[in-house]
C-alpha cells in the first residue's frame, strides 16, 4: 500500500508522478490510497484535473468522509479527555464541530487549557455557552484560511448571515448585506462550493457547515459592529414581516 495525504497541496511534479504510478502499479498487487480535502479544491486545482484523467486510465474509487457519528466523538474526546464526558457536552461539541475531528481536538484541548471544563457526576462537562468558550485558534486559523479565498462579496453576506442564531434567509440576509442580486447569488454559490454553507432543505434557507464557522465570523467584529448587524437585522425583518406571529416575532425579538 502506498499512502499519499494532503494531495490538495501536491505540486505539478508530484501529480505528473501519481498519475505515472497509478498507471504502471495497475499490473501489480499494490493499492494506491490518496486523501485531499475536497473544500480546498476547485475546477481551476491542478489536483481536480489529475483526479479526472485517473478517473479515465485506472480504476480508482472515492470515498467521501463525513463527520463523526455521536458514538464516535464521544469515543474520541473521552480518549482526549482520558476522562468521561457528560452527554449533553457531546451533543453540543457535536453541533458546534459537526463532528470534524481537527475541530472537535482543537476546541477540548481549547477548554481544558482555559479551565473551562468541569466534573459533574464523574464526567466531563461545561456549564459555559458555545460563544462563552471562545475559538480555539487552530480552529480560527483553518476557517480564515478557507474564508480567504472568498471575494469580498460572499464574506459580506456570510458576515451577515453571522448574525442569525441559526439558519437564515438567503434574500434577507443579501439585502442586509446590501448586496445586489447578481451579487449575492456569485455569492451563494461560491460558499457552497466551498462547503461553507449548506442547505438545508426548506427554499431559500441556508445554515453554515459548521456552527464554529459562524462564531468565528461573528467573533471578529467588534461589540459594536455586532450591535449595528443585529438593529439592520431586525429593522428588515420588521420591514418585511410586519404583524409576525409566531416563530418571525421570536426571531424579530431575538435581533433587538
Amino acid at each position: 500500500m502506498l499512502v499519499l495525504d494532503d494531495l490538495h497541496w501536491a505540486d505539478g511534479a508530484t501529480l505528473v508522478l501519481l498519475r505515472h504510478l497509478a498507471r504502471f502499479l495497475t499490473r501489480h498487487r499494490v493499492l494506491i490510497l490518496g486523501a485531499y480535502r475536497d473544500v480546498e479544491l476547485n475546477s481551476q486545482h491542478p489536483l481536480d484535473d489529475t483526479l479526472a484523467q485517473l478517473r479515465r486510465e485506472v480504476e480508482v474509487e472515492r470515498i467521501a468522509l463525513s463527520g463523526l457519528s455521536r458514538e464516535s466523538v464521544t469515543e474520541l474526546l473521552e480518549a482526549i479527555a482520558r476522562h468521561e464526558v457528560a452527554a449533553n457536552f457531546v451533543e453540543a461539541i457535536t453541533a458546534e464541530t459537526g463532528g470534524n475531528p481537527f475541530f472537535l481536538r482543537e476546541l477540548l484541548l481549547h477548554l481544558l487549557e482555559e479551565g473551562k471544563l468541569e466534573r459533574e457526576a464523574g464526567r466531563f462537562t461545561s456549564r459555559f455557552s458555545i460563544e462563552e468558550m471562545g475559538i480555539p485558534e487552530g480552529a480560527r486559523q483553518v476557517i480564515w484560511r478557507r474564508l480567504a479565498r472568498l471575494s469580498e462579496e460572499a464574506i459580506r453576506l456570510l458576515t451577515t448571515a453571522s448574525g442569525c442564531a441559526g439558519a437564515f434567509r438567503f434574500d434577507l440576509t443579501a439585502a442586509v448585506a446590501d448586496l445586489k442580486e447578481g451579487e449575492a447569488l456569485d455569492a451563494l454559490d461560491a460558499a457552497l462550493a466551498a462547503q461553507i454553507l449548506r442547505t438545508t432543505g426548506e427554499a431559500e434557507v441556508y445554515d453554515f457547515t459548521h456552527a464554529l464557522i459562524r462564531h468565528t465570523l461573528y467573533a471578529d467584529l467588534n461589540p459594536s459592529r455586532q450591535v449595528r448587524l443585529h438593529r439592520r437585522l431586525a429593522e428588515e425583518m420588521e420591514r418585511r414581516y410586519s404583524g409576525a406571529a409566531g416563530e418571525d416575532a421570536l426571531e424579530i425579538a431575538q435581533q433587538w
